[in-house]
């Protein structure tokens, strides 16, 4: 029986469904642990590859993997295609039709292409979430509050506010915001495919929230 290790939960309900997977031939295994749950994976593939076990995949986020030259050959090991689960959610028809479901017409004709201010706002975040994991920072970006750095009029970001937003979740106010949208602007210099910024599911709920005045999102509009 084939076996599928994969990092949370949102794999093994998207992957786990009849559409994807035969569940009679395939046994889903999620791992998790530190340091984080996709190193977890990768250890337990050498360790079952190294005693010859056979009929093991392992699936995890291809992160900044291939920006970073990072990515392996390894022919049972699968990245998605994109930087994460999230970011594939972009490029399927999930956006949209939450958007034609619960957004508003009114603010979605006023703000254009949802999908590409969200883009946007994602490659913004996901350079200074690259600058944070190439130069050891440790920032953390759960439950940003984009009002704080986005305008609502124009969806243009202030990356500076972006910067202390992210400096006081991190509670790492000793920064120089100077100094981090200097290596943002440095850094820009290497190219950045859409594909390869960082969105969560929450991302897109609080944007949502805040921006299109949406509320009482189903969840599960935004699988796939």
């Amino acid at each position: 029986k084939l076996r599928l290790l994969s990092i949370s939960q949102t794999y093994h309900r998207n992957y786990g469904r009849a559409r994807f997977i035969n569940k009679a031939d395939c046994q889903l295994v999620i791992i998790s642990g530190k340091p984080s749950s996709k190193l977890r994976v990768i250890a337990v593939l050498e360790i079952l590859d190294g005693s010859s076990f056979n009929g093991v995949l392992g699936i995890v986020d291809a992160d900044f993997d291939r920006l970073e030259n990072l990515a392996d050959n390894k022919p049972n090991l699968l990245r998605t295609d994109t930087h994460d689960l999230e970011t594939m959610l972009l490029n399927s028809p999930a956006l949209d039709k939450l958007i034609a479901e619960f957004g508003s017409e009114e603010k979605i004709a006023k703000f254009g292409n949802v999908k590409t201010a969200l883009v946007n706002i994602g490659m913004s975040i996901g350079y200074l979430r690259w600058i944070s994991q190439c130069d050891g920072l440790n920032l953390t970006f759960n439950d940003l509050k984009f009002s704080k750095f986005i305008n609502e009029q124009s969806l243009q970001i202030d990356e500076l506010k972006l910067i202390q937003e992210v400096k006081n979740k991190s509670q790492a106010l000793s920064l120089d915001s100077k100094d981090i949208q200097r290596r943002l602007t440095d850094r820009k210099s290497v190219e950045m495919l859409p594909q390869q910024f960082h969105l969560k599911i929450s991302t897109v709920s609080s944007f949502m929230d805040t921006v299109l005045m949406v509320s009482q999102i189903d969840r599960s509009a935004l699988e796939f």
